[in-house]
């Protein structure tokens, strides 16, 4: 059996002991709900997930900004859940 270690602190995150940062919802919805509008457009315009985002400048440009820090958080908490999915799989 082998001993399992415990999650370690690297710069103010949390890291399981694969090396990846550990993030709860509640960060990410802080982290979100604090971003001004270009960063949240600029974070949607580049999402890197299990899937794409496609949306025109023109419909970003007409949401506001609560409507698309929603888009964003839906899609981050999507990706994770599909990530964990693969993971899973996998064992």
């Amino acid at each position: 059996m082998t001993k399992q270690r415990k999650p370690i602190q690297k710069k103010g995150r949390t890291v399981n002991n694969k090396g990846r940062i550990v993030i709860t919802i509640d960060e990410i919805v802080g982290e979100i709900s604090q971003m001004p509008r270009a960063k949240v457009e600029k974070r949607i315009k580049n999402f890197k997930g299990g899937f794409t985002l496609d949306f025109t400048e023109k419909y970003l440009k007409s949401r506001s900004v609560a409507q698309l820090r929603h888009i964003l958080l839906a899609a981050m908490t999507q990706s994770i859940r599909k990530s964990r999915k693969k993971a899973q799989k996998t064992l």
